[in-house]
């Protein structure tokens, strides 16, 4: 391999010619199909790649029928290997809804039309019109709609939003702007499709006449025929680009074609007097220089070739874009010369630019888009000397604009706040929108600014300012994640993105127009806990967890009801880990619902082995917020009970705190509504820690109250808790509600709530959580104590 330096470049040229005749693509891949998600992005890439090779051999017209028909199998081979593999990755995030069902079948549908046209009658050109058309709008609408929509709710999700909440901000980011762009890309990618095939076969066409050309110069050369001139002219001529020879090193042009006379601007008789560095700009005169002196030390060794970009000066000082193909050299005469076929590529720079505009940038405000900043950022921040003051902002309850005028109106709203806000931005900054109404601004700092806080103070009173739209004042409020980083503490855009989310909703639950800035602390204790929640998760797929049973019993007759499922952790290094150590992490993130979904199989699992042995036995699972929340979760629940027939869905109690029902109380309903007609029943966990108001038991479809075991403890010694748990038994026999209370330790404890009229307990003094082969032995012998039956019975 030989290095010639081109441009600013450094290009190697093979030692052999090499066929680059089909660099086209009928589907050029660019980073505005990139999803997020590596090993999808990886599977579109590669997806692509079979696509161009399958139009490449459409072009090559000698190419086989039986090898056409190969590619295309590997294609659909290929393609049904990816859907399989994506459709794993949303049914982790999507089971049971909707949106995956719909997913499915666009996959399904996909094959069907590939084989209607595959069956449809009429000529091999029409067949590969159909067949191109098809899948380069299917792959692009596929990529930039369906799997974009998909990856952005996962994203999301991952970042710790339930479903219905990740989706609905993925609809406001999908829709409007982002939709008139991925038309724009669909519209490009349709024509593109339509005209590569013919392209293609053109350039093969000409690479042909080129390369007839050079080998006639050869011969002619080696075989001292100059005087054949009349053949070469002919080739020379009719190479519809333009063809320069010039001698090496001294660059000095000794012939050209009249399509380089046109493309240069200049005569003849100025061509013949310049050397080739003068049709170059003079700031790249010497990588030229140095490139011919390397071509000229290759003159006694090898020819070789190669290709590049170039700017080539015209007559009139315009500079346009060229490929430039270089062939030699060759000895003419008495002197080594060079071939140059220079090809205008302006139209191609300009279709490649409003690619990447549409890539990188928002159409309604002409900011950055989310790629867009993401690219500046890791381009940039890392590199400055300055300190970045860094926001993520998002305009409160912008929900309620676009309801109440509309979503035309609304987008007239952020063009106009964005508008604003750049303008009234001083000095060094960037700005980007995010997606919905979520905007990123990064200004400049230095030592010689004012304060940080009044900085912060003067930026979040600007973003609150009243937006004119159509004469009509519209006033909003901004919330905001702010992040101070310097060069230092730069990690990746991605990584940043995540941290200033986290910090966003750190702001929305202090109120409209507050503002969180993250400090070290809470970075590291975020990082902690992401770290902690992927360790779960991989957790989850190595069977590493583990069901606890803690009996519940009459503590009137000792008959067991039923067990309250406890998760464990059975960490490879850490050993058996209680709840305690990684529940907490989970806590208004998806991976509580993971967990959740599996105790619940698990639960059912179990329930399934002992409904014969151990007729009505019932088993409680504790449910988060996430879940209790998510109104698919009854769906998701009735899926799996579909999968035991043999349990009775009586046999399952759900556990809730009082908090995850108050957080949406009209969702939480729902869900306990939908679960009571499935036969679920459902309990108050910790009941008396929380709010526990009338108003909520009332509406609330309950079967069961949990008495906390805080009062249980010191209930002997203490007046107040003796009188609460009172209160407690009171109101649930006014509701027909049964009531159980947990941490019973010690026999007294239990003896004095028999006689406060408590039936049911739960704790160390019947017997500790264990293992489910445990939990069957101890059903074996256990014995009520007989304190217990004492005071049960009759006086």
């Amino acid at each position: 391999m030989i290095n010639v330096l081109v441009g600013k470049t450094t290009m190697v040229l093979p030692e052999q010619s090499l066929d680059k005749s089909l660099e086209f693509q009928i589907f050029p891949w660019n980073t505005a199909f990139a999803t997020g998600i590596d090993v999808i992005d990886t599977q579109h890439q590669q997806l692509v790649s079979i696509l161009n090779r399958l139009a490449r051999h459409f072009v090559l017209q000698s190419t086989s029928v039986d090898e056409i028909e190969a590619i295309i199998r590997e294609l659909a081979d290929y393609t049904d290997y990816h859907f399989k593999c994506e459709e794993q990755i949303w049914h982790r995030h999507f089971e049971g809804h909707p949106m995956l069902s719909a997913h499915e079948q666009v996959h399904h549908d996909f094959f069907d039309k590939i084989a209607s046209i595959k069956n449809s009658k009429g000529s091999l050109e029409d067949f590969a019109q159909d067949l191109f058309g098809f899948l380069t709008r299917w792959l692009a609408f596929h990529i930039l709609d369906n799997d974009k929509r998909m990856a952005l709710a996962t994203l999301r999700m991952d970042g710790g939003e339930p479903i219905d909440q990740a989706l609905q901000a993925t609809d406001q980011e999908m829709t409007g702007e982002l939709a008139q762009l991925i038309n724009t890309v669909l519209a490009m990618y349709g024509e593109l499709s339509s005209n590569t095939i013919a392209l293609m076969r053109e350039k093969l066409a000409r690479d042909s006449v080129e390369k007839a050309l050079y080998d006639e110069r050869m011969r002619l050369a080696e075989q001292s025929l100059i005087s054949s001139e009349e053949r070469y002219s002919m080739l020379f001529e009719a190479i519809p680009d333009g063809v320069l020879v010039c001698e090496i090193p001294s660059g000095q042009i000794v012939e050209f074609n009249q399509v380089m006379e046109e493309l240069s601007g200049r005569s003849r008789e100025q061509l013949i007097q310049m050397q080739i560095f003068d049709l170059h700009p003079k700031e790249d005169r010497d990588f030229h220089i140095a490139n011919l002196a390397k071509f000229n030390i290759m003159a006694c060794n090898t020819i070789a070739n190669g290709r590049f970009e170039s700017l080539l000066v015209r007559s009139d000082e315009q500079h346009i874009d060229v490929e430039i193909s270089v062939r030699g050299p060759f000895l003419i005469g008495e002197s080594f010369c060079l071939v140059g076929v220079f090809r205008d590529i302006r139209e191609g720079k300009r279709h490649q630019q409003a690619l990447e505009y549409v890539a990188y940038n928002d159409e309604l405000t002409g900011l950055f888009n989310r790629q867009g900043i993401k690219r500046y950022m890791n381009e940039k921040i890392g590199t400055s000397p300055h300190s970045k003051l860094i926001l993520h902002a998002d305009i409160d309850n912008f929900t309620h604009i676009n309801q109440s005028y509309g979503n035309e109106f609304g987008d007239r709203v952020l063009k106009a706040f964005a508008k604003q806000v750049k303008v009234g931005l001083s000095g060094a900054h960037q700005m980007a929108r995010l997606g919905g109404d979520e905007f990123l601004l990064i200004v400049d700092t230095s030592p010689a600014d004012d304060p940080l806080s009044e900085l912060i103070s003067d930026l979040m009173n600007r973003l609150q300012r009243p937006v004119s739209v159509d004469g009509s004042v519209i006033r909003i409020s901004v919330s905001a994640g702010i992040k101070y980083c310097t060069a230092t503490d730069w990690t990746n855009a991605e990584v940043l993105l995540r941290q200033l989310a986290h910090g966003l909703y750190l702001a929305k639950i202090k109120g409209a127009a507050q503002f969180h800035l993250l400090d070290q602390f809470e970075e590291n204790s975020e990082r902690t806990r992401n770290e902690l929640l992927n360790r779960i998760e991989q957790g989850l797929d190595n069977n590493e967890f583990e069901l606890f049973y803690q009996p519940q019993v009459d503590m009137l007759n000792g008959h067991v009801i039923g067990a309250e499922a406890l998760i464990r952790w059975r960490h490879p290094q850490k050993g058996l880990l209680s709840p305690v150590h990684f529940i907490p992490a989970t806590t208004n993130h998806r991976v509580s619902a993971l967990i959740d979904d599996w105790v619940l199989q698990q639960s059912l699992q179990q329930i399934a082995l002992w409904h014969h042995r151990f007729p009505g036995l019932k088993i409680s699972c504790n449910i988060s917020a996430m879940s209790i929340q998510d109104s698919n979760f009854s769906n998701r629940l009735g899926a799996m009970l579909n999968e035991y027939p043999q349990v009775s869905p009586s046999s399952l109690e759900i556990e809730i705190l009082e908090s995850s029902a108050m957080l949406d109380m009209s969702t939480a309903i729902a869900n306990l509504e939908q679960l009571k007609s499935l036969g679920v029943c459902s309990a108050i966990d910790d009941f008396g820690t929380g709010y526990s108001a009338l108003a909520y038991l009332r509406r609330l479809p309950l079967s069961w109250l949990k008495l906390d075991q805080s009062f249980i403890a010191d209930m002997c010694n203490n007046v107040n808790d003796h009188a609460v748990i009172e209160a407690i038994i009171a109101m649930a026999e006014a509701f027909d509600l049964s009531m159980i209370a947990e941490g019973v330790e010690t026999l007294e404890q239990g003896t004095v709530l028999i006689n406060m009229g408590c039936q049911y307990g739960q704790g160390y003094a019947i017997a500790r959580p264990m293992p489910a082969l445990q939990f069957e032995d101890w059903l074996k012998q256990w014995q009520p104590p007989a304190v217990w039956l004492e005071a049960a019975s009759p006086a």
